[in-house]
């Protein structure tokens, strides 16, 4: 069940910028223009947005970021930034004709610290005393060659987490760079690319969002991400957000059929949304992966939040057996 998770988951100033993102076959990636901030823009504070944003890029976000917030009273405070939550998944996982479904309850504290529980009771944990496999009585430690597998698993549920949270409160992203967009990006699955094109779209740069890591990877690289963020006209909720690791182009060039190659490409269709402790999350989510030359036409991955909660009180010592 856990091998389905590994190949999943888990968001310039002016005139609108061309959203064409061509594909290279050699290496299986997607491609996105570089932007001239990315060598001299620092990151602002959460909720900042950078100097040279545009005004109407700038309205934009504010409407996107107000409906992932439910209304309150004037005299209100509002919720500050979300950095954990304890939630019930249901998945349905597809890796060809095969489907797989089941149940999860994660739990996740910013940055980095994961549990998560099956319906057999199984959990798989990060925190502070490092990486564990609970099966009933029995704690082990997820160390040396043989656990490589388990602890990628981490990495991968970390992934979903980290994007989930990042969906949920963008108003609270570390951001980069910022800037309207004239187009719906492409190439998309064909049943989305049509909707698609009836979308506002901004690009924005973060390193708050999260990807599958290579085995070769440094689990420690700062890694800027590229979020192309298509939202409802009407409304400015989400509706499609295609995350790229923007500085991917820096690794060594591996073909698409090689050992350690993994998506960094993610589309995320937003279906679904509801209220819960303050915020308007994602419900209902399907997420494609990228293939060796576009988006696969059926989504990998169907996340569903069934219940639980935001925020709470959750800290280091609920991660460790």
């Amino acid at each position: 069940m856990f091998s389905f998770l590994i190949s999943l988951l888990v968001l310039p100033c002016g005139a609108p910028m061309p959203a064409t993102l061509p594909s290279t076959p050699a290496s299986g990636v997607l491609r996105v223009q570089d932007s001239p901030a990315q060598a001299t823009q620092k990151p602002a504070q959460p909720g900042e947005l950078p100097a040279d944003t545009a005004p109407e890029a700038a309205a934009l976000w504010r409407s996107l970021c107000a409906t992932t917030r439910t209304p309150a009273a004037p005299d209100a405070r509002p919720p500050g930034a979300l950095r954990a939550f304890d939630l019930s998944f249901d998945q349905r996982l597809r890796s060809g004709a095969q489907r797989n479904e089941f149940a999860a309850r994660v739990r996740y504290l910013a940055p980095g610290f994961l549990r998560f529980r099956l319906e057999s009771g199984r959990e798989q944990m990060r925190g502070p005393t490092g990486d564990w496999l609970v099966d009933g009585d029995e704690a082990v430690r997820l160390r040396g060659r043989e656990h490589a597998e388990d602890r990628r698993q981490m990495d991968d549920w970390l992934a979903v987490a980290g994007n989930f949270v990042s969906l949920s409160d963008p108003a609270s992203l570390h951001i980069n760079h910022m800037a309207l967009v004239d187009k719906a990006p492409t190439p998309l699955p064909p049943q989305l690319a049509d909707a698609a094109q009836d979308l506002r779209w901004l690009s924005v740069e973060s390193p708050d969002f999260r990807l599958f890591l290579n085995e070769s990877e440094d689990h420690g690289r700062q890694t800027l991400f590229s979020a192309y963020l298509g939202l409802d006209p009407g409304d400015s909720s989400l509706s499609l957000a295609v995350l790229h690791d923007i500085e991917l182009e820096k690794l060594p060039a591996q073909g698409p059929g090689s050992h350690g190659h993994r998506a960094r490409t993610l589309l995320i269709q937003v279906l679904d949304q509801r209220p819960l402790d303050g915020y308007i999350i994602p419900r209902l989510m399907n997420i494609h992966q990228w293939l060796t030359d576009g988006f696969e036409r059926r989504p990998s991955m169907e996340l569903f939040v069934v219940d639980g909660r935001l925020g709470g009180e959750l800290d280091p010592t609920d991660f460790a057996p």
